[in-house]
């Protein structure tokens, strides 16, 4: 026989089969269940910046079951270290430092026994002047 188990979250369940009333050989089973669609990330470091900006964002993992996150930065100079540090309810905080201007991609990938993987890709851009009397002005007109 089939059976398809539908949940709406990921996780460790016990699944009871039962034959005329009574369970089967080695009822309950142990059931891993993973769902992939529930991964998802959020913040400003996943939406175009300016050289010297810190890309911060937060990947959710919570709804996903057992797996294993991997968080990697290309840019004008290959890869980047990307600071990574457990939240709370299972959401991973991300850290980046672009250094020079160009195109980023931010591949986020969850691992189990299928897998997602997405990538975004952002524009860091030079600071220029503009930006540079902008922040001066605002921190003026806080004193």
């Amino acid at each position: 026989f089939t059976l398809k188990l539908l949940t709406s979250r990921g996780g460790r369940y016990l699944v009871n089969v039962y034959f005329n009333g009574s369970h089967i050989p080695n009822s309950p089973f142990k059931v891993r269940v993973c769902n992939p669609e529930a991964i998802w990330a959020e913040g400003p470091g996943l939406m175009d910046s300016i050289v010297g900006d810190q890309g911060d964002f937060q990947v959710f993992t919570r709804d996903a079951g057992h797996g294993t996150l991997s968080v990697r930065v290309n840019g004008p100079k290959d890869k980047f270290r990307v600071d990574m540090w457990k939240g709370a309810d299972r959401t991973v905080n991300c850290r980046y430092n672009p250094e020079v201007p160009g195109k980023y991609t931010i591949n986020i990938k969850w691992r189990m026994s299928t897998s997602r993987e997405v990538h975004i890709s952002i524009m860091v851009k030079k600071k220029t002047r503009k930006h540079r009397t902008f922040w001066k002005n605002s921190f003026n007109s806080i004193l």
